[in-house]
């Protein structure tokens, strides 16, 4: 999560926190991608983006919905992203890239296994 303000708070699992290297490179690789198919039903990448157009004609909005994992790992805290939302997807058509390192960053780990009571697990 990003406050808007210069904050990222975050939690991860611990057996998952090979996708967060640092609160400026959070990617999941395609070992990542097919170890979580394998533990899991489904598995979804979703972002969230703010702007112009995404709830109502010519209006400020934020939107969370999926995105494809190559445009996840192409997107970073921190960057501007132009985007388009087709079939209730974002899809990345460019990116600039921005800086975070005068943020604060706060990721906790917990552990999934403690969690893990989720009615679509396998």
């Amino acid at each position: 999560m990003f406050d808007g303000e210069g904050e990222i708070r975050g939690r991860v699992a611990s057996e998952y926190k090979s996708v967060i290297s640092s609160p400026s490179e959070v990617t999941a690789s395609a070992d990542f991608h097919d170890d979580s198919k394998s533990d899991f039903e489904a598995v979804k990448y979703v972002v969230g983006f703010c702007g112009s157009d995404f709830n109502s004609d010519d209006e400020w909005g934020c939107r969370n919905t999926k995105i494809s994992r190559e445009d996840f790992n192409t997107v970073q805290f921190g960057d501007q992203a132009a985007v388009e939302v087709t079939d209730n997807q974002f899809h990345v058509h460019d990116v600039q890239s921005g800086t975070i390192s005068d943020w604060d960053a706060d990721i906790n780990e917990f552990e999934w296994s403690e969690k893990r009571d989720y009615p679509n697990e396998k």
